[in-house]
């Protein structure tokens, strides 16, 4: 507490993380804390956040209100899966009824929310984390994808020692490497980091238009490194609805397509267009 108010009187302090799931479980502790972060950092532009995602369950109305007033903007939440077999895996509780309550709470104080899943674990199919996208394109929250890594002295990196699948080299063990290719192969793995994206972006369409674009067979452009962003990202999604195939552009202008599973996209392209995608933006609750 006391490098806190130093800080605040020395360092120009913009932007503070907090890297604890848990950060809310104990609530006096918690209300004690940012009570003085609030008076310490008062009167400053300072912007907190929670980045590795709160736990749903320990989040009451009290807690997101303190957490509006000493600067947070945007709701972190750690949904895990909202599959019961995974759950189990993961030794983690189903926590849906409180994460919605949770984004009803970001949304009557005027926060966004992002909301992280984990994808890629042992066991762990990729149907099973196509279903939580689906699940997650339905609330108001952008979604984050994590790849699961083995930790190691964790449960989890003795199941998969046990099992032989961890990776041959300890700088493998991350996210980035995408680590396992048990039951979701890498491929897999990548491609639902890239429909991750895509579904952010189209929730950022329904904020921004309210709507959107058709699907639309692939058709050679003109000039594409000269049309503006946006408009070639609603280009490429609209191939994308229409074939399921997910593509790029270099800055020359070459079109290309990205290595993905075929059948992965399908399955959210099917599915996604028969439900009401929400956008992120906060809408207060009447």
């Amino acid at each position: 507490m006391n490098m806190l108010e130093q800080q605040s009187k020395d360092v120009d302090v913009g932007f503070i993380d907090f890297e604890d799931e848990n950060l809310c479980l104990n609530k006096k502790w918690f209300i004690t804390l940012f009570s003085k972060i609030k008076l310490y950092f008062k009167n400053k532009n300072v912007e907190l956040r929670a980045m590795n995602g709160l736990y749903p369950p320990a989040i009451d109305e009290e807690i997101v209100s303190l957490m509006k007033t000493c600067g947070f903007k945007t709701l972190n939440l750690s949904l895990g899966s909202t599959s019961k077999t995974q759950l189990a895996k993961f030794n983690r509780p189903d926590v849906r009824k409180a994460f919605e309550k949770a984004l009803d709470l970001s949304q009557k104080y005027g926060l966004e929310s992002v909301s992280y899943i984990i994808a890629a674990a042992p066991g762990q199919t990729a149907e099973s984390s196509l279903k939580d996208l689906l699940y997650l394109a339905q609330k108001r929250t952008l979604v984050g994808l994590s790849i699961f890594y083995p930790a190691p002295g964790s449960l989890d990196y003795e199941i998969c020692k046990n099992n032989k699948i961890l990776p041959d080299h300890f700088n493998l063990m991350r996210s980035t490497a995408l680590p396992l290719d048990n039951t979701t192969t890498r491929i897999e793995a990548a491609t639902l980091l890239r429909l991750s994206r895509i579904l952010n972006f189209m929730k950022h369409l329904m904020d921004s238009e309210g709507t959107l674009p058709e699907s639309t067979p692939f058709y050679t452009l003109e000039n594409p490194e000269k049309i503006n962003r946006k408009r070639l990202s609603k280009i490429l999604l609209q191939w994308f609805l229409h074939d399921g195939k997910i593509r790029g552009i270099h800055p020359n202008g070459e079109i290309y397509i990205h290595l993905t599973d075929i059948h992965l996209t399908h399955a959210f392209i099917n599915p996604i267009q028969n439900i009401q995608i929400q956008g992120v933006k906060p809408q207060r609750l009447s």
